[in-house]
């Protein structure tokens, strides 16, 4: 009987770990297909006008034409690294969670115990106080 529970266990901690890698799976498609979509259509727009403005668009576009195409193209593509950083870290379930996780065990041990040397730090700052406060009170 306790073979057959324990086998039980395994099987269900099997099926558990493949649906948390087909989980895992997933999150990295979506990320890795929105990250190539955010690319093509950031990227090659600006890339296209960089080959094109030497031999073609030098002749046909003032001065001012060129600063502003550059501008906005410069600005479209500066929209993939805003983006990309949204996509990859606070789009992903995975990421929150992991991030959660790590904030919480940080907060917890910062909240259990202070390092004794900045517990003597703040100490000795306090009387660095009362003793200044001591001062201009026999001053005045």
């Amino acid at each position: 009987m306790f073979i057959r529970l324990r086998l039980q266990e395994k099987r269900r901690q099997r099926l558990n770990q493949g649906r948390h890698r087909a989980f895992i799976d997933r999150q990295m498609l979506i990320i890795m297909l929105t990250s190539i979509f955010l690319f093509f259509s950031t990227q090659i727009p600006l890339t296209l006008f960089n080959i094109l403005l030497t031999p073609i668009l030098r002749f046909q576009l003032s001065l001012t034409q060129v600063v502003q195409m550059t501008s906005i193209f410069n600005f479209i593509a500066a929209i993939n690294y805003a983006t990309t950083f949204y996509v990859h870290c606070l789009t992903s379930g995975l990421f929150r969670r992991e991030f959660y996780n790590t904030l919480h065990c940080c907060l917890r041990n910062n909240n259990r115990r202070v390092h004794p040397r900045i517990q003597i730090v703040s100490n000795q700052i306090a009387q660095a106080q009362n003793g200044l406060t001591r001062m201009r009170e026999t001053k005045n």
